[in-house]
């Protein structure tokens, strides 16, 4: 690709990432378990093919050391989702309690039934963010 399409392509990887850090804290945060149903949790799969596509845009094009400003939100809510990962992993798996305890702080709430998939999800999430992070991050410093 021409070095004219650099600049567009690199902001439009910062935009799709900071819509699925923005997308997975609204998850987390924006559920009201309505009926013990914790929909927003599948909200994750949209957040799949925008981390996918932001990270390999901004590996193609890495991103300038100033840059990474511009990413910095986004960057803060990926570690949120991570914190919240471990803690839905810990509430889930170790307390066996459910999603919708979790999210409304109050309980207690039967387990929905749906939290292996959300766990699972979740934890691909994780995984993919911290990859992509350093994996555009060490390409960032070698081009430099």
């Amino acid at each position: 690709m021409g070095q004219q399409w650099r600049v567009p392509i690199q902001l439009a990887g910062v935009i799709l990432i900071t819509l699925a850090a923005f997308n997975g804290v609204m998850a987390t945060v924006a559920e009201t378990c309505t009926m013990n149903a914790a929909d927003t949790m599948l909200a994750g799969f949209l957040n799949l093919p925008l981390y996918v596509l932001g990270f390999a845009a901004i590996v193609v094009f890495p991103l300038s050391r100033w840059s990474w400003v511009l990413i910095a939100p986004a960057i803060t809510g990926m570690g949120y989702h991570l914190i919240w990962t471990a803690r839905f992993a810990y509430h889930y798996l170790v307390m066996r309690g459910g999603v919708c305890e979790l999210i409304t702080g109050d309980g207690p709430w039967a387990i929905e039934g749906r939290e292996p998939i959300y766990l699972s999800l979740w934890i691909v999430l994780s995984v993919m963010t911290i990859a992509g992070t350093i994996w555009a991050g060490r390409r960032t410093l070698a081009r430099y």
